[in-house]
């Protein structure tokens, strides 16, 4: 979560997303009270992409991924994470490790 939150604040698209809240713009998005950016419930990752890789192979290689075909992985991770691409990225792991079908 550190890492995250550290990333935000790095992410210029992301920091300009924290702004837009503070001047009322950015409906959708909140701070949470421990200072995390959040698309509605979502934990918004920074683009990094080592984070971002961290992720997805965790996703892969997690025992609860017990069938792990890209839709599947894609819907567990929407139900906390939150970036641009995020579908495209869990479709291009899938191939690099070759598990989901």
């Amino acid at each position: 979560m550190e890492e995250i939150k550290a990333g935000q604040v790095k992410d210029s698209s992301l920091a300009k997303i924290i702004k837009d809240i503070g001047e009322g713009k950015a409906l959708d998005f909140s701070v949470d009270p421990s200072r995390v950016l959040r698309f509605k419930t979502w934990l918004c990752v920074p683009e990094v992409d080592e984070l971002r890789g961290r992720i997805l192979r965790k996703a892969h290689h997690s025992r609860f991924a017990i069938n792990p075909r890209t839709t599947k992985i894609y819907q567990d991770l929407k139900q906390l994470f939150w970036w641009s691409y995020l579908k495209e990225d869990v479709a291009r792991t899938c191939l690099i490790y070759q598990v989901c079908q």
